[in-house]
């Protein structure tokens, strides 16, 4: 019989996915983490997040690497999670990088709040640019690619999913209970 995998979120937070992160609001931040400049509509969107503290935790859930040892298998987000096989000096680096990516979304998490900023990234820095020092434009540009926008995108479309997520009705489940006892 197949069971169903456990997913990320639970049904509250699932609901208020649902009720909270449309495909609008997700671009609207996606755009905002991303620093680049809104208009009013997404401005708005952007606010009303932030008047929503549970959708603000989730979002930050989402973003920040956090370790929640009930979540479900493969349910944990932890960008820093080494990847086996890197020799020690890239090992370093990608955890530099990993770093630079979590103070990245804490900063723009805190901006978002209308909170100080610790760090003031700005993500077009991060870029490749003549005059950096081999190891620096390797972090910067890893953090950038690697983990801040690999990791933002990934976040979103697993938010849109959820958004788009349908539930199953009891007929739907009986008929795949019953094609998954055949099989």
């Amino acid at each position: 019989m197949n069971e169903q995998m456990p997913m990320r979120y639970n049904a509250n937070q699932t609901a208020l996915i649902k009720a909270t992160f449309d495909d609008s609001t997700l671009m609207a931040i996606r755009k905002f983490m991303l620093q680049g400049k809104l208009n009013e509509t997404e401005s708005n969107l952007v606010s009303y997040l932030t008047k929503k503290p549970e959708a603000m935790k989730l979002l930050c859930e989402a973003l920040i690497p956090n370790i929640n040892p009930s979540a479900p298998l493969d349910g944990i987000n932890d960008m820093f999670v080494i990847q086996d096989g890197l020799q020690i000096d890239y090992a370093f680096y990608d955890m530099q990088a990993r770093q630079i990516a979590v103070n990245y979304f804490r900063d723009r998490i805190n901006e978002l709040e209308k909170k100080p900023l610790e760090f003031n990234f700005n993500l077009a820095d991060l870029s490749y640019k003549t005059g950096k020092d081999k190891e620096t434009a390797y972090i910067e540009l890893t953090a950038r690619n690697n983990y801040i926008i690999r990791h933002l995108e990934f976040q979103i479309k697993q938010l849109q999913y959820y958004y788009k997520l349908t539930e199953e009705t009891e007929e739907q489940k009986q008929e795949r209970l019953k094609k998954d006892s055949v099989e």
